[in-house]
């Protein structure tokens, strides 16, 4: 048979994406010593990407037709090597004939329906669903990728009332931003003019870990929304995950501005563990949300019953963070709950140290870390409470961990309830109780007995014997307690030449000299030597260390300024008063 044969046509590869099928029609005519060949014949259609029959770089599997009859010659035929066959590259088909390879391999070229989609590509269309769509099976390829090398805009829809860009996903983005380069440069941006538009909307009801709108940018910004009316700039909704995902590597997952409204604004219609805004730190220093003002707010959260701004860490990165160079890192309101409010999940992992297990955590280089002010004479400035554990916990490795100071009548600290310190020092020591005798008018208060050494008194009264003696029994732990005994006797009633006839020895002394029924007070005093006494003894005349030499534990007592006093009032206690305690108007 002659191996030459005459193909009269060929329909492209971009007839399928004009009519939204793989399939195109191939057309030949079989030519054997210059007369049509009749008959059934057997036939292989393989696509390649390369003319030469030496270049074995096949496309998609062989197409086998066995039988295919001859009419003069002719036969037509349908081919389709699926939807990745004909990309913009070119295609050859190469046939085989009863098993003869036919050559040379002949090219696929385009039809006129192919011709309409050139570039510029301008078109209308009137249908109920879409106009134009793109869709592609491979887990990792682009539906629809576009691309300026200029400073124009890869992709760009636009609508008077429906949707400019549209994009929907089973698991992965439905629309995908990407700014390789550039500092005003965004991923994804979109504008709105219309007085409740928004600029870009996204949605996942994917379930947990949807994501409507993504955007990553490795220098600039990865999503950018701008509204110049009353509408969003951004706007993201999610049933069950995130309205907006951000992540950036070097610069900002979301960034938002607005001259009269909100750069950003998060809202949340689910039940609990959810959020408007939602920030997350998995690196060690990484922030869930950084919010930085100039003169203004750098994160605002409001709710009427729920939570204004929730921060959450899961490692040892930051929930909330906010930075200010004149106004207010964070500014929390609530009408019923709380305007701020820190959390710590630690589990049953209790191995952990005491800064690990903060729900919040304040840190300042210069200013304060926390502060607290209140205008209510019945509220608190700052309030720390646990069920089973520490309120409020202060720790230094040089300073004061909890400093309390007073410009008015009130106390400096104030403890209702048991109060205990391991080592405590004051320069005056005294009792305040109600008046035994006019309780509803006036205190009593007592000055406390001082003592170079840390004495323990005990003492009693005791009747003699008939030998006019008595032995006088101690607490069973005296002598583990205490060393170095004194004693005083004092006869009651008459004279006696009483004393000690026996020192203490198994926590108890015996009395005598005395008379038969005479009654004795005696007191015993001891040091103590316990083996906290024994850490934390008490050195009578220490020296004051060199930073505070020329300075007073009461300086006002010797008629200096406070400023001469050890540990002075910090210099935000009296501004204090003049601090944003007043919430501003909302």
């Amino acid at each position: 048979m002659n191996r030459a044969i005459i193909f009269l046509a060929a329909v492209a590869a971009l007839v399928a994406s004009a009519t939204g099928q793989t399939a195109f029609t191939y057309q030949g005519q079989l030519m054997q010593s210059g007369l049509p060949v009749s008959g059934n014949v057997n036939l292989i259609f393989t696509l390649y990407d390369d003319p030469s029959l030496t270049v074995n770089h096949q496309i998609g599997n062989p197409i086998t037709l066995n039988n295919q009859p001859l009419l003069n010659g002719l036969f037509t035929v349908p081919l389709d090597f699926g939807a990745n066959a004909f990309p913009s590259a070119r295609r050859w088909v190469q046939v085989s004939v009863n098993g003869v390879i036919l050559s040379p391999r002949q090219e696929v070229t385009p039809t006129p329906y192919a011709l309409g989609l050139r570039l510029p590509y301008v078109g209308n269309a009137s249908v109920d669903g879409n106009a134009f769509s793109v869709t592609n099976s491979f887990s990792s390829g682009t539906a629809l990728y576009g691309h300026n090398l200029d400073n124009g805009i890869g992709v760009f829809g636009e609508s008077p009332n429906g949707n400019g860009v549209y994009g929907q996903s089973g698991s992965g983005f439905g629309v995908y931003g990407l700014a390789l380069s550039g500092t005003t440069k965004a991923g994804i941006r979109g504008i709105s003019t219309a007085p409740s538009g928004m600029g870009v909307w996204g949605s996942s009801g994917g379930g947990i870990g949807g994501i409507g709108v993504f955007g990553e940018s490795d220098i600039g910004t990865g999503v950018e929304g701008c509204a110049t009316g009353s509408g969003f700039g951004v706007y993201a909704s999610s049933d069950t995950g995130y309205g907006v995902y951000a992540g950036s590597d070097t610069g900002t997952g979301v960034f938002g501005l607005s001259n009269t409204g909100y750069g950003i604004q998060g809202a949340s219609n689910a039940a609990a563990n959810y959020a408007g805004v939602y920030g997350q730190a998995l690196g060690t220093d990484s922030n869930g949300v950084l919010g930085e003002a100039n003169n203004g707010v750098g994160v605002y959260g409001q709710a009427t019953t729920g939570t204004g701004v929730f921060g959450w860490s899961k490692t040892s990165g930051i929930g909330v963070e906010a930075v200010s160079a004149s106004g207010l890192g964070i500014d929390g309101y609530s009408s019923s709950n709380y305007g701020i409010r820190g959390i710590f999940a630690n589990g049953s992992n209790l191995n952990v140290s005491i800064f690990a297990k903060s729900a919040v955590w304040g840190d300042s280089g210069t200013g304060n870390g926390v502060m607290g002010t209140s205008s209510m004479a019945t509220a608190a400035g700052v309030v720390g409470w646990s069920p089973i554990s520490i309120g409020v916990y202060g720790y230094t490795t040089n300073g004061n961990a909890i400093y309390g100071a007073r410009t008015g009548t009130g106390w400096a600290g104030y403890f209702q309830g048991p109060l205990y310190a391991q080592s405590a020092s004051a320069s005056i020591k005294a009792f305040r109780i109600d008046h035994p005798v006019d309780p509803e008018n006036k205190y009593l208060q007592h000055s406390s007995v001082e003592s170079p050494d840390m004495k323990n008194v005990y003492d009693g009264n005791i009747v003699l014997g008939n030998n006019g003696e008595a032995w006088v029994e101690l607490p069973t732990y005296f002598e583990a307690l205490n060393r170095d005994f004194r004693y005083q006797l004092t006869c009651i009633g008459q004279p006696a030449l009483v004393y000690i006839k026996q020192e203490i020895s198994g926590n108890r002394f015996l009395i005598a000299g005395g008379k038969k029924g005479m009654k004795v007070s005696w007191q015993v005093t001891g040091i103590r030597q316990d083996p906290a006494a024994n850490l934390y003894r008490i050195e009578v005349e220490p020296n004051k260390a060199d930073k505070d030499r020329g300075k007073f534990l009461v300086p006002e007592a010797y008629g200096q300024p406070k400023e001469s006093g050890i540990n002075p009032p910090p210099n935000s206690q009296e501004t204090a008063t003049t601090a944003p305690g007043n919430p501003r108007k909302r």
